[in-house]
């Protein structure tokens, strides 16, 4: 478990998610990803019940080895992150990082807090290689989280995410070890 000072003064923790996690999972999951410009899906396509989203979330990580993590201030769940490492590409171990925080911590820092511990123990406990983020045209707050923490746009995907009926273009960023 990693204490991280957000900006504006609140003592995030970042931990590993536990089956205990599941309610918590989802309720972040569908207060912070159904707003999101970044979010791939419409808050009408999620299924409103937090507890098995929760438990999905959960039941995926462990099938698929992804680190799940879950930030707190006090005692209410704030936002989670998960780094979705990939198949070895170019004798390269590479992950997906996703970020979700809720919309009421936003700008004060969480989201920080929370990338930051997710790439330490991806770059650290997965031995990954390469991160790599995508954040929607259309989502400045992202892509300045992203660039922030030493991401760089590596390429644009035209027309790859459909949100509220809208297309709209994906920036993908990419970090190094």
């Amino acid at each position: 478990m990693t204490r991280a000072r957000a900006s504006l003064g609140p003592v995030a923790w970042v931990r590993s998610a536990q089956a205990e996690d599941v309610g918590a999972l989802g309720r972040v999951m569908l207060r912070g990803f159904t707003d999101a410009p970044s979010a791939p899906y419409d808050h009408d396509e999620l299924d409103e019940d937090a507890e098995r989203l929760g438990r999905d979330l959960l039941r995926g990580a462990r099938i698929d080895g992804h680190l799940l993590l879950l930030t707190e201030v006090g005692a209410t769940a704030v936002a989670l992150a998960r780094v979705s490492p990939r198949d070895l590409v170019c004798s390269r171990h590479v992950a997906q990082v996703a970020l979700c925080v809720a919309p009421e911590w936003r700008g004060r820092g969480i989201g920080g807090a929370t990338l930051r511990e997710a790439q330490r123990r991806g770059f650290g406990e997965l031995r990954i290689e390469r991160l790599e983020m995508r954040v929607a045209s259309d989502d400045a707050a992202s892509a300045r989280l992203a660039e922030g923490h030493g991401y760089r746009r590596e390429r644009v995907e035209r027309g790859a995410l459909m949100t509220g009926g809208t297309v709209k273009d994906i920036w993908f960023y990419v970090r190094d070890r």
